[in-house]
């Protein structure tokens, strides 16, 4: 029925009570910066502070007159010299003079270097030059070795120390990485693949069961199998654990009949029934292989169901005649009180009533109209009926007002086809009749030449099966 229409709104339901208070997120990052605000009022000033009192101050002389400027004296004996200090450093350069220092009063020192090298040939044996051209050469290798490198398999964890470092075993954990399809049952999240490359994968095992690799489904109105792909990606074949849906539940079904994109397109080729029996699906088909050849040998089934390559010629026949082969319903069939009990017995004596009487019947009675004699009776065939026509409309009760047939028996006699039958006419009256011919269609001709004396006349037809 229709949708009804929405109830009103209930009233709202009493506040609950506020969840515990959650973390606090992420500082957000900072705001831009506010335009400054307008400035205030300028406050009122504050009162002036009393001024403490000033002390007396006496008057100031007059000041007197410069006095005349005196003659230059003798120029004195010259002092000793001040201490010198660093006016600058210059020349800074690379190599052995690394610096010139310049004194007050244009004294110069230079600053050099002492220069020490180290140097190697193969990246293993070092040579060291010292300030006085010393060479010392030594090993750059730590020749350290591993004392301790061991993998507990119980507890998974790994044990490294070096020579002599002074340091507790370094130790990993490595159970995490030991989880595998051998040992941890897992589910898949995606399709997987793996490329065998030129390598075989198999599998061993010493167990006696039908178990060791198990493909189950855990909906069995769902079809799975195992299908067979080739280097387009198209699915040429697979084999399947049958359905309801296909009419093989918990059977095998077996698909080669294909290449397609989808593995459920494959025509099904094969099928192991549930019911312990073989079905070959495709058989008789039209899309199936034919023989190009004769076959030379045959397929048969053994007492225990072994199915074996059979050849012909070592299957005998049976070569019965017709007179060892008995009548299941021994009967006289030609009524002379003996009852015929072989097959040869009924031929023999059936055949000379099939080979004669039975072969010869009348067709049915019609009438002709010979009241009016034929225009031209010298040219033979001015009047005609089809005497087998005659024949099929009465056999077959095309006039409904003019048959009958007794209860229960069929709408129709049996009839022969036109070119089944041989036509004879056996006799005619010479004084009515002339120039009667009947061709193999069972179609007459005939004249009419004179009336009948006692206003009837006969002609005789017979026909004959083939």
């Amino acid at each position: 029925g229709a949708t009804g229409q929405t109830g009103a709104t209930g009233q709202t339901g009493a506040t609950g009570q506020t969840g515990a208070t959650g973390q606090t997120g992420a500082t957000g990052q900072t705001g831009a910066t506010g335009q400054t605000g307008a400035t205030g009022q300028t406050g009122a000033t504050g009162q002036t502070g009393a001024t403490g009192q000033t002390g007396a101050t006496g008057q100031t002389g007059a000041t007197g007159q410069t006095g005349a400027t005196g003659q230059t004296g003798a120029r004195g004996a010259t002092g000793p010299t001040g201490p010198s200090y660093i006016e600058s450093v210059t020349n800074v350069i690379d190599g052995n003079r690394i610096a010139t220092v310049n004194f007050t009063g244009g004294t110069t020192v230079d600053i050099d270097e002492t220069v020490t090298t180290l140097s190697t040939s193969d990246n293993i044996t070092y040579t060291y030059t010292s300030e006085d051209n010393t060479t010392t050469s030594f090993d750059g290798t730590d020749d350290q070795t591993i004392d301790n490198f061991n993998f507990n398999s119980t507890n998974n964890i790994l044990s490294l120390s070096l020579e002599g470092d002074g340091e507790a075993d370094q130790t990993v954990d490595l159970s995490g990485l030991n989880e595998n399809i051998y040992n941890t049952d897992g589910t898949l999240t995606g399709n997987r693949t793996m490329t065998m490359g030129n390598f075989n994968l198999q599998f061993n095992s010493d167990l006696d069961n039908r178990n060791t690799l198990t493909l189950r489904r855990t909906n069995n109105a769902r079809e799975v199998g195992i299908a067979f792909r080739n280097s387009g990606n198209a699915y040429a074949a697979a084999i399947g654990f049958g359905t309801t849906a296909n009419g093989n539940n918990n059977g095998l079904n077996f698909y080669a009949g294909g290449n397609q994109g989808d593995p459920l397109d494959i025509q099904e080729t094969l099928s192991l029934r549930n019911n312990n029996q073989i079905r070959f699906s495709r058989y008789g088909t039209i899309d199936t292989y034919q023989f190009d050849n004769t076959p030379t040998r045959f397929l048969g089934i053994e007492a225990d169901g072994d199915v074996v390559t059979v050849d012909p010629a070592s299957v005998g026949s049976d070569d019965q005649t017709a007179s060892q082969v008995n009548s299941d319903t021994p009967v006289d069939v030609d009524g002379d009180g003996n009852t015929e009990a072989t097959v040869e017995d009924v031929i023999q004596d059936i055949a000379p009533i099939t080979s004669k009487a039975a072969r010869i019947f009348y067709p049915p009675s019609i009438a002709i109209d010979a009241s009016v004699l034929s225009a031209n009776p010298a040219a033979p065939g001015d009047e005609s009926i089809n005497l087998y026509q005659q024949y099929i409309d009465q056999f077959t009760l095309a006039n409904a007002a003019t048959s009958a047939s007794s209860t229960g028996a069929p709408g129709a006699i049996p009839t022969y086809a036109a070119n089944e039958l041989y036509y004879y006419v056996t006799f005619y009256d010479p004084t009515v009749f002339a120039n009667v011919a009947i061709d193999a269609n069972g179609v007459m001709t005939f004249d009419i030449i004179g009336t009948p004396a006692d206003f009837n006349s006969l002609i005789n037809v017979v026909f004959v099966v083939k």
